[in-house]
């Protein structure tokens, strides 16, 4: 028999935050002083290793390898003509591009969602109902969820990717919420603005039904199948979406999408979670439904938004209080490390002097 294999040591990704080999990457990689970005640069390289079972040191020197020579040849223009001109990379920006590398060469092996792939999911659920002439039930926030997902039907709408049914946005607060994306292009993003410039209109297509009062909203429910209603609120703990899913989740040919974040406790998250029977308004409903979710979508700030908001700010004492114990746990984790500001996870019936 052979010897046994040694086990190799790999060093986990938690037991190098704030290690000394880190924070010399870290020191290499600054850029304009902003030791703040470097680390955070690094420390996202090392959160999504975390779930693939590889050592970050080795993978690092692999990135390094990677990115290509340590000279780089340019082309240069002098006199007219065009020169090839050897030209040595800094450190910084090899290292700089070796992190990089490893975000992009994780993220794609974990199948983080793009903008493209989340629109395929959409698609695909919308496809799959529309073929067996059932109801797609999107609940969704009145405020930019609404808007996103009007975007990307007008899109496959207008690609003839997805059949002609009626869509209905069901619900008067986004119905006056869109109005004002489509007065104020100046706030959205560089494409949504030259297609309104163009007159092609994101949030409009012939085959949408905007239902603002009680009378129309009643009147979905004579429309023959298939049809997508879009409908608030979010996480079915109120608002118009509470009827359609009471009338249509009894039903096989049903596709409940979910879009967004769903609390513990909320309707969402129970039908999220695989309950099979649930109470809406005081009856007892049988879900028969499909029941989807699509978690890219959200338009709330993720959290490195809310660490350049830290930043920006610069309070004295932050208090986390929206989101599960770990996810919480984390962000505070990250905000005191990073910028030194002391954080707080309230827990229920916890109270604080400010």
């Amino acid at each position: 028999m052979g010897r046994p294999l040694k086990k190799k040591n790999i060093v986990a990704p938690d037991a190098l935050y704030g290690s000394e080999k880190i924070s010399k990457f870290i020191n290499v990689l600054m850029w304009d002083g902003k030791k703040v970005a470097a680390r955070k640069v690094v420390y996202d390289a090392l959160d999504i290793i975390k779930e693939t079972g590889v050592d970050p040191l080795e993978m690092f020197e692999t990135a390094l390898r990677n990115v290509g020579p340590s000279v780089e040849v340019r082309s240069r223009r002098v006199g007219g003509a065009n020169y090839q001109v050897p030209r040595e990379v800094r450190p910084e920006r090899r290292n700089a591009l070796a992190v990089r590398w490893i975000i992009a060469a994780v993220r794609a092996k974990k199948g983080v969602p793009t903008a493209k792939s989340l629109a395929e999911e959409l698609l695909a659920a919308a496809k799959k109902t529309i073929a067996e002439k059932g109801v797609l039930l999107i609940p969704a926030f009145s405020l930019e969820r609404t808007q996103i997902i009007l975007a990307a039907l007008d899109q496959m709408i207008s690609k003839k990717e997805l059949p002609d049914v009626p869509v209905y946005m069901d619900s008067p607060l986004a119905a006056k919420v869109t109005k004002i994306y489509q007065e104020h292009p100046e706030f959205l993003r560089e494409d949504a603005r030259e297609r309104l410039k163009a007159g092609d209109d994101p949030f409009s297509f012939p085959s949408l039904r905007v239902t603002v009062n009680k009378e129309a909203s009643a009147m979905i429910d004579n429309q023959h199948s298939p049809k997508i209603i879009i409908a608030g609120a979010g996480m079915s703990h109120g608002g118009r979406i509470r009827h359609h899913e009471k009338k249509y989740l009894q039903l096989n040919s049903t596709t409940l999408l979910l879009v967004g974040y769903q609390v513990p406790g909320s309707l969402g998250r129970r039908l999220k979670d695989g309950q099979k029977t649930v109470e809406i308004d005081g009856e007892h409903i049988r879900v028969h439904a499909r029941i989807g979710a699509i978690d890219g979508f959200s338009a709330h700030a993720d959290r490195d938004d809310l660490m350049k908001y830290a930043e920006d700010v610069g309070p004295k004492r932050v208090f986390v209080v929206l989101g599960e114990t770990e996810a919480a746990t984390f962000l505070a984790q990250r905000i005191s490390g990073f910028l030194g500001i002391p954080v707080d996870v309230p827990k229920e019936g916890e109270t604080y002097k400010v």
